[in-house]
């Protein structure tokens, strides 16, 4: 994504975080996000099919930073050298208060299956892993006699 579209994208994003603070996911419009963000229908639509493929890529977007493990240490909080299960839970909550005036709007509805999908799926993806690395030390131990 080159530097303009990645603009727009922000751009888009922003009208979106404004809109959630004020109302629900359901009563928001493409032609409000667009008017917010001062872009054309056409604009919107080049880089999104519909609202709810929006509030997908944002979703994706959120989670994808949260679980990445290549972390930048950001305004609050500094997880760029955490990369354990309680650093992971840790760097959602910080996110989740940090953007505790939208999530409302977005947990609304029929909206909050979306978001509540993706955090269950990561965070079921999560614990899995920490399950294995516990279950592995277990068994390692038993071998081991220890």
């Amino acid at each position: 994504m080159d530097r303009r579209q990645r603009k727009t994208r922000e751009a888009i994003y922003r009208a979106f975080t404004a809109l959630l603070k004020q109302e629900s996911y359901a009563k928001i419009t493409v032609q409000q996000i667009i008017d917010r963000a001062d872009i054309g229908r056409t604009t919107f639509y080049t880089h999104f099919d519909t609202k709810d493929a929006l509030l997908q890529s944002f979703c994706t977007d959120i989670f994808d930073h949260v679980f990445s493990e290549e972390l930048d240490k950001e305004k609050t909080h500094d997880f760029s050298h955490d990369h354990d299960t309680k650093a992971k839970v840790t760097h959602i909550l910080y996110h989740l208060q940090e953007h505790i005036d939208y999530l409302s709007g977005i947990l609304s509805g029929e909206s909050d299956t979306v978001f509540m999908g993706f955090m269950k799926e990561r965070l079921a993806e999560l614990f899995a892993a920490a399950i294995r690395s516990v279950y592995k030390e277990l068994h390692a131990d038993r071998e081991t006699g220890c």
